[in-house]
């Protein structure tokens, strides 16, 4: 992983939302499987090595220490200051980046389902990144 392209850097403002949907973007198309359990469920780690898009801008350390399975909005909420997220909580469902990482999760867990995983996920990222395109830069 980047050393710069990490959900605390980003939160933190020393790398902006483009670079790391970039690494996401490069990361799961050269992985191109998603990370799943044996029961099918979407991980940010996998047993087998892979992560999910958000478990690609995360630290190899917390394999295994937090929540798996769960969204981006509650892993978050769960570990603000790990991540050093600094907004009020009241405003995380609104925070535009978060909505922007929410719906890369979703791209990953969609293409999951499908055949062609990293062509899947390629296509879903090209409508997030149209949606959050100005605030990506």
């Amino acid at each position: 992983m980047s050393n710069q392209a990490t959900l605390k850097n980003l939160f933190a403002g020393r790398v902006k939302l483009d670079t790391v949907l970039d690494h996401i973007q490069e990361n799961m198309t050269k992985q191109g499987k998603a990370s799943v359990n044996e029961k099918g469920n979407c991980m940010y780690f996998s047993a087998d090595g892979c992560n999910c898009a958000i478990g690609s801008i995360l630290p190899k350390s917390l394999k295994g220490k937090i929540r798996e399975g769960g969204s981006v909005f509650g892993l978050i909420k769960e570990n603000t200051e790990l991540f050093g997220y600094k907004k009020s909580l009241l405003s995380l469902g609104s925070d535009p980046v978060l909505q922007c990482l929410m719906s890369v999760q979703r791209a990953h867990d969609y293409a999951a389902t499908c055949e062609n995983f990293a062509e899947s996920f390629n296509n879903q990222m090209k409508h997030v990144r149209s949606r959050y395109t100005e605030m990506a830069k």
